[in-house]
């Protein structure tokens, strides 16, 4: 895994399993590197998904 951050940003680089549902105080894009991945249960098949501030 790679992780690097500074005050405006963050950037993680590898794979996550099982995330528990939770809040997000900024926005979060997450990228596909090769395959379809699942979010709330639905398959996402364009390469990325994009999470707005909730």
């Amino acid at each position: 895994m790679i992780f690097a951050r500074d005050p405006l940003m963050a950037l993680i680089v590898g794979a996550v399993f099982d995330n528990k549902p939770h809040r997000h105080y900024a926005i979060q894009l997450t990228i596909a590197l090769g395959r379809d991945f699942i979010v709330n249960g639905n398959s996402v098949e364009n390469g990325f998904h994009f999470q707005p501030v909730m």
